[in-house]
């Protein structure tokens, strides 16, 4: 690191992207430890869901600014309890919230990436949605999630997952997410999926059943995703202030998308990380805006150079010294570990 005048010069602050995951990975635990590490997330969270929970109080769902909040520690298991539509109401205020202090932090994006359910926090972020309006997309989405099914994910390529398929005979089984160019996730009924499951594992391949008790990026949900569309172009819209890329898409959104189409295209299209992940700058500064890590082990494996962190999951973020995460010679090897490696 350069040094002027006997005072350390930091290195340039890179492209920053906060991706906003899916519904797969929620866990609770992180946030709490989050929101008492840093003051301004616990503001941020009250801040949204003052907005958020007046639109879940019309569906019966408690005030979520205190149960997330308060000295219980809420569980996924609790969440689940309440009336439908609590865990994403939940999910998706918990993300508009961390954005919003990793902006007043001085790590506001230069884009943003929407994974799945990840798109509605992420058109909120780029200025196309109010987040009462973000809040009413979460619960439309929660209204039309059949149960019929589940979701597993592969330890492998999407060509040997097409393989397996195949030589399961699983025809009603099909390739939901690409996460990486050896993460597969596939979806379809539960009978179907545990026969693929099974024949996975004979063949060597670590198969995982997602904690999630719906179905999704499945092409059977035609008549779900038309009367999500309908639902969620009921709502306010406008055009993406910064660049927003749709891993289902694939692309950057433009002016002339239909970005409530776009949501309800997450019922029924595959979702490709890889690709859409190749429009980015390579060293960009990739920040996971949920309360996991999974979405940022599968950036660290397409974007290599890139700077990964997952703010709310890594224990020693440094939420109090934002540039340390691009000039990482300031802190502790133990500081780097939490979140940069």
């Amino acid at each position: 690191m350069a040094d002027i005048g006997g005072r350390s010069m930091r290195a340039s602050k890179p492209n920053v992207v906060h991706i906003f995951p899916g519904q797969g990975n929620f866990p609770l635990t992180p946030l709490r430890r989050a929101v008492a590490s840093s003051g301004v997330l616990h503001r941020c969270v009250w801040d949204v869901f003052t907005e958020a929970d007046p639109v879940g109080a019309k569906r019966g769902i408690p005030v979520l600014r205190k149960a997330l909040l308060g000295t219980r520690q809420l569980s996924g298991r609790d969440l689940a309890a309440m009336p439908p539509g609590t865990a994403q109401l939940a999910l998706f205020g918990v993300s508009a919230a961390i954005h919003r202090a990793l902006c007043e932090l001085s790590l506001a994006p230069d884009a943003v990436v929407g994974v799945s359910f990840g798109e509605i926090a992420a058109l909120c972020a780029a200025g196309s949605l109010s987040v009462p309006d973000g809040a009413r997309a979460a619960l439309a989405v929660a209204d039309f999630l059949p149960d019929r099914g589940r979701m597993t994910v592969l330890n492998t390529t999407d060509v040997r997952t097409q393989e397996l398929l195949h030589l399961a005979g699983a025809t009603n089984v099909a390739i939901a997410c690409r996460n990486s160019p050896t993460e597969t996730v596939i979806s379809g009924p539960l009978d179907d999926l545990a026969v693929v499951e099974a024949l996975a594992r004979q063949h060597g391949v670590n198969a995982t059943r997602i904690n999630l008790p719906v179905l999704c990026h499945h092409p059977s949900l035609t008549a779900e995703a038309r009367g999500l569309s309908e639902a969620l172009h009921r709502l306010k819209f406008t055009a993406p202030k910064i660049p927003m890329y749709s891993a289902v898409a694939q692309r950057r959104n433009t002016a002339q998308d239909d970005l409530a189409q776009s949501i309800a295209d997450c019922l029924i299209k595959p979702l490709s990380l890889p690709t859409t992940l190749a429009a980015l700058p390579p060293t960009a500064l990739v920040a996971e805006v949920g309360t996991g890590g999974a979405l940022a082990r599968s950036v660290r494996t397409i974007l290599p150079a890139a700077t990964v962190c997952s703010p709310v999951a890594e224990e020693g973020f440094p939420w109090h010294d934002m540039p340390a995460l691009w000039s990482p010679s300031d802190v502790s090897t133990d500081q780097k570990r939490g979140w940069r490696m």
